[in-house]
């Protein structure tokens, strides 16, 4: 990433932050502070073995959050901001 870009979506980010946990659940573990992608691999894991060990039948969808993010509207992305009820400034 160019340099300002990396600067634009690091101050979006902390604009953001206060905002998170009434967009988010609790299970969202992606730009929150002290909660780590770690953790949501273990309990993925975790979930998968007591599938595998119960024979219950799951499907999995993986999203590729970079190229989600590299064909975002700057319009939608404003349009999203208003609907979650984000201050403007």
């Amino acid at each position: 990433m160019n340099t300002g870009y990396k600067i634009s979506s690091n101050i979006l980010c902390e604009h953001l932050q206060p905002h998170m946990d009434n967009i988010f659940g609790k299970c969202q573990c992606w730009f929150r502070n002290g909660n780590s992608t770690i953790d949501q691999i273990q309990s993925m894991r975790q979930i998968l073995e007591k599938n595998s060990e119960y024979g219950i039948s799951r499907l999995h969808l993986f999203v590729d959050l970079k190229a989600a993010c590299d064909t975002i509207r700057g319009n939608k992305l404003l349009e999203a901001l208003k609907e979650f009820k984000i201050p403007q400034n």
